[in-house]
């Protein structure tokens, strides 16, 4: 975090994070209208990745859809192993993971916003946020992790 100073008024502002990187990309073809698609989400958090010039072993915390069913978490978090977590030494510090319907419900177009204003909250507390409303992690996404430096916080 720093101070940036507007010359023309005097008036301090306190930048409290970069954004380094961006990507879009529709989910592509998958089992159903609704069903993530886990190489699409490789894909996109590889391009990510690339635009950002962050590597696997940067990561402390990401924040992903949370789909909260059966079927999608299972699928994102196999993107996510794919594209970070199995990238990262052996050495390095758990990945916090975080899912934004566990919080805020399904928001569809806002859910990227979401995502960004939860990893800012991050960033400014040095700590990952809750999954506020996450009784029971699903299982299959469990298993998913359980190979895996991730934590659900």
């Amino acid at each position: 975090a720093h101070v940036i100073t507007d010359q023309s008024t005097g008036l301090a502002r306190h930048i409290c994070c970069h954004l380094l990187g961006a990507a879009v990309r529709a989910h592509g073809k998958s089992a159903s209208l609704i069903a993530p698609n886990s190489s699409a989400q490789q894909d996109l958090l590889a391009s990510a990745m690339a635009s950002s010039l962050i590597k696997a072993d940067d990561y402390t915390c990401v924040e992903s859809h949370g789909t909260g069913t059966t079927l999608g978490d299972p699928i994102e978090v196999a993107a996510l192993n794919a594209a970070i977590l199995n990238g990262r030494a052996s050495h390095t510090a758990a990945v916090a993971v975080g899912g934004g319907k566990a919080n805020y419900g399904h928001a569809e177009p806002a859910a990227g916003a979401e995502g960004v204003l939860k990893m800012l909250d991050a960033v400014q507390r040095r700590q990952a946020p809750p999954n506020a409303l996450l009784r029971a992690l699903n299982p299959h996404a469990r298993a998913a992790l359980a190979k895996q430096d991730a934590l659900i916080p």
